[in-house]
């Protein structure tokens, strides 16, 4: 008879506590930093930084924010950050429109049959979890918190049964600004209580797991930080394909050049929207390239 599997549930934090007791988590608090967790497997093993380079595979599961969609995405970019042979291979199982509550649980079964374990791949391994846009689609915030317990569930079960060792979380942007969000005068309540509930729950998972490293970047941070400042990061906020005023675009590389004087290489302002809910070419490689920096702080 095979051995249960225990996953573990944080206990509640006190209302009354300030601050975070570990020193490297930093409360999700609007405009903050974007590394929000960074925990190294064993305290005094060195620099905890997630280095992409030491890594042989990535995992990814998530929604349409992460899925191959056969147009480049902020993983892409990201790997492109490194020379072409030590690039990690990517095992991508995110579908668009997944919800943790529904879809997470097959995605991870897939990476199962597809992948017995960490230890069947050579190398290191980074699992990526990207949930929460789908899942936000709900008009009571307080519906969340067992939502986001699955995925800590989860990552206990890539833990114990698949050897995962090494975790990168990302939060929920800022949708309520996004252009469907603004049309549908949303606020960020169910966004702000997935970001605070996930960061919570991540300190707790990494405190219980001797042998974890675990990561946490906001993308609620990065994509606010491009929304307060557009021109510095080359965008406007406006959808690509209704965008009529600019003649800028995002080449192959994710550059923004002008398209009336290529020669010339100036870079212009370009559309930061797909469409009214994803992430344009270009917003897609600023989003890579602050990650990039991110994991490096």
């Amino acid at each position: 008879m095979s051995e249960k599997i225990q996953y573990y549930r944080p206990r509640p934090t006190s209302p009354g506590k300030e601050e975070p007791r570990d020193p490297k988590v930093r409360r999700a608090t609007k405009g903050g930093p974007a590394l929000l967790l960074s925990h190294a497997a064993h305290e005094g093993d060195g620099d905890p930084a997630l280095v992409l380079s030491n890594f042989k595979n990535i995992v990814v599961l998530g929604d349409s924010y992460s899925a191959d969609t056969g147009s480049t995405n902020w993983i892409d970019f990201l790997l492109e950050r490194l020379p072409a042979h030590s690039r990690p291979s990517v095992h991508n199982f995110a579908v668009a429109g997944a919800t943790a509550e529904k879809e997470m649980e097959a995605q991870v079964n897939h990476l199962f049959s597809k992948l017995p374990s960490a230890k069947s791949l050579e190398g290191k391994t980074l699992i990526v979890i990207w949930f929460g846009i789908n899942d936000c689609d709900t008009p009571d915030a307080g519906d969340l918190k067992p939502i986001v317990e699955q995925v800590l569930d989860v990552m206990h079960k890539l833990y114990i049964k698949w050897m995962g060792r090494s975790f990168l979380l990302i939060d929920v942007p800022p949708m309520h600004r996004s252009p469907e969000g603004v049309d549908l005068k949303l606020d960020d309540e169910c966004y702000t209580t997935w970001n605070q509930e996930l960061l919570t729950q991540a300190q707790s998972f990494a405190e219980s797991t001797a042998e974890a490293s675990v990561h946490v970047v906001s993308s609620y941070h990065i994509i606010t930080d491009f929304l307060d400042h557009l021109e510095a990061h080359g965008l406007q906020d406006s959808i690509e394909e209704l965008d009529t005023d600019s003649k800028s675009s995002a080449n192959d590389s994710g550059s923004l050049e002008n398209d009336d004087d290529p020669e010339s290489k100036k870079k212009v302002p370009v559309a930061m929207w797909e469409d009214d809910v994803h992430l344009s070419k270009a917003a897609n490689k600023a989003f890579a390239d602050r990650l990039w920096e991110a994991l490096r702080e």
